[in-house]
């Protein structure tokens, strides 16, 4: 406690003195809980919260490394993000975010932290705004891009824009 108010880590035991709960402090406000160990190493799974107390993300930490499914929320408790970690925390597999109203915004894939495979951008009604390829990171072969009533279209080799990229009307 610091003026009366929780602050920092705070543990809680069963009779064969493991620890059971845990949550985290700052100023009185519940920023997180789950697991810390002896070592402050966060373990298993925990959920972290606003400043404003609307959950924020959960997931499982493995010596406080992300691991597995994590989803990210919106303050209106909707997810805005979700994806899963490998056992190094690395970004792995297909993630998605989400407009705030619940609707898709992107989708994408990732091989050890980087980007690999096509990926797709919706308009909040739905409609495919932004599609193209990544590998290894890099944008690579047909983008198009769709900006109101513009719709652009061009390649990239190895993310550098390459050759004659054109603008039409969406009509």
């Amino acid at each position: 406690y610091y003026n009366d108010k929780p602050d920092g880590i705070r543990r809680e035991y069963n009779e064969e003195g493991a620890i059971i709960k845990g949550y985290i402090f700052n100023n009185g406000i519940l920023l997180a809980d789950g697991i810390t160990d002896h070592k402050g190493l966060r373990q298993g799974h925990w959920k972290e919260y606003y400043e404003s107390g609307e959950l924020l993300a959960e997931g499982d930490y493995n010596n406080s490394i992300k691991v597995g499914i994590w989803k990210y929320y919106h303050r209106n408790g909707k997810i805005e993000q979700q994806g899963e970690y490998d056992s190094r925390g690395r970004a792995v597999n297909e993630w998605n975010w989400y407009y705030s109203s619940g609707n898709i915004l992107r989708t994408e894939t990732f091989e050890a932290n980087i980007q690999e495979g096509e990926v797709l951008e919706y308009s909040d009604s739905g409609s495919v705004i932004v599609r193209g390829q990544y590998e290894d990171g890099e944008e690579t072969g047909k983008w198009t891009y769709i900006i109101g009533d513009v719709i652009e279209e061009g390649n990239y080799e190895a993310g550098t824009p390459v050759g004659i990229w054109t603008q039409r009307d969406s009509d």
